[in-house]
């Protein structure tokens, strides 16, 4: 969002334009203003409502004809990756770097209005393209449409391994939401811890100066004031004793949280990596089982040829030779010529007859389509 401010035209403005995709609330941050304050106050230029950010958490003033950056916060400010130090002024240059606070959700980039860079071309970012995990089921294809128990078997591995993996990264996901979690929490109490010893300190201040003031004016009651200071200054230790001892107890609580979270990150990772390498063995031991069907099948199917063959060629001599005797016969007349077209077709047929018997199931099924196709 915009911030809008009356703008003075005696120096440049600038913007901060975000660099992180889930930062929907200010993506853009315009400084109009020769000292802009960014923080979680209200009174700041630009009020962010994040626990993640100071009160004041830095300023940005223009001198010299150029942006300077001041940081002011506990959680630090950014430029280039390299952190400030408290109260570090650093000059700015078009395309630098900001990160406010320890996350990457408010990283910008400073860039001049008139500069080069437009801000249309600097908000595109470029995600990285999803691989695609695709197994190699071109291998073979022929074979494993054949053999459809071993296809539904590899259907079944995948679609575990793809659950597996969904539930995984369902898993990683949750437990970095309750790191962030964690670590908003944390800042949350300390800020707390911060305005309640602040305030227990404004308010003994002003109570030690009343009784200051009755001091010195020689009220009767001097010992007694003085008995009063002295416990007000005794509650307040122990209070303040009392809001750091809670405060250790639930930074340790919550780093033992954050300490588990992690290595539950780590176990979750050791199985994802020991299902891709179960899976990698599989599809290499079926990779292999369909080379060596496939071998065989050739082997069969050349077998089943030459056998065929063999058997065609012995058929029509023995063809070749009936046919010869009963043309012999049919010429010295010694035959009627319709009794030797029945012997003829009788002998044909016996032929066909006994070549199919020497046919594998599979050649048999062949003959038929290509009977079939004749048709």
């Amino acid at each position: 969002m915009d911030i809008p401010c009356k703008r003075t035209m005696d120096f440049k403005t600038a913007q901060l334009i975000s660099e992180h995709k889930a930062n929907h609330s200010y993506p853009v941050i315009k400084l109009d203003h020769s000292e802009f304050v960014i923080g979680r106050s209200l009174t700041a230029s630009c009020p962010i409502k994040s626990v993640l950010v100071s009160r004041n958490h830095c300023t940005f003033k223009y001198s010299n004809d150029s942006w300077t950056v001041t940081d002011l916060s506990s959680s630090g400010t950014f430029v280039n990756g390299k952190r400030l130090e408290k109260n570090e002024e650093c000059v700015l240059r078009n395309g630098m770097e900001v990160r406010l606070g320890q996350t990457e959700l408010f990283t910008y980039s400073f860039h001049l209005e008139n500069g080069d860079n437009s801000i249309n071309a600097k908000r595109k970012k470029t995600g990285s393209e999803e691989e695609n995990l695709n197994l190699p089921d071109n291998i073979c294809e022929e074979f494993w449409v054949n053999k459809e128990g071993k296809l539904k078997k590899k259907e079944i591995l995948e679609n575990h391994f793809n659950s597996q993996m969904t539930e995984l990264s369902g898993r990683i996901k949750q437990t970095q939401i309750e790191q962030t979690q964690m670590q908003s929490e944390r800042l949350r109490l300390e800020n707390t811890l911060d305005d309640k010893i602040k305030e227990l300190e404004e308010r003994f201040a002003s109570e030690r100066e009343v009784l200051t003031n009755r001091i010195v004016e020689g009220d009767a009651q001097q010992w007694q004031l003085q008995e009063e200071k002295e416990t007000l200054e005794l509650r307040l230790n122990e209070e303040k004793a009392q809001l750091t001892t809670q405060m250790e107890v639930q930074v340790k609580e919550l780093n033992s949280k954050i300490l588990e979270s992690y290595q539950k990150e780590l176990e979750l990772k050791v199985k994802n990596q020991e299902l891709q390498a179960m899976l990698e063995k599989e599809r290499i031991m079926y990779e292999k089982r369909l080379v060596e069907e496939k071998n065989m099948l050739e082997d069969c199917r050349n077998k089943s040829e030459a056998l065929l063959k063999g058997s065609i060629k012995e058929l029509e001599q023995r063809y070749n030779e009936d046919i010869a005797k009963l043309q012999n016969d049919l010429d010295s007349g010694s035959l009627e010529q319709e009794k030797m077209l029945k012997t003829m077709e009788l002998l044909e047929q016996n032929l066909i007859d006994r070549m199919l018997e020497k046919l594998s199931d599979d050649l048999k099924h062949r003959r038929q389509e290509v009977v079939e196709e004749r048709k």
